[in-house]
């Protein structure tokens, strides 16, 4: 499942993935990300997380914020 949306200087794209591999494991998958653009400066966050469920469950996050400035 994949959503990307734009309004003017403003993006957001969130995305979802569930994948069942029957009796071994399964895995979790969740993106989202927003973004706005303005004139001279860039500004996005990315949220990820990761999980797979089996046996011994494993899960990962991550945040990246990032701004760019134009000059």
């Amino acid at each position: 499942l994949k959503l990307d949306w734009q309004v003017n200087y403003f993006d957001l794209a969130v995305s979802f993935k569930y994948d069942d591999k029957g009796d071994t494991f399964d895995d979790l998958s969740f993106n989202t990300k927003v973004g706005w653009k303005g004139e001279r400066v860039d500004l996005s966050g990315e949220y990820e997380f990761d999980k797979t469920y089996s046996e011994e469950t494993d899960e990962e996050r991550k945040l990246n914020l990032k701004l760019n400035m134009k000059f």
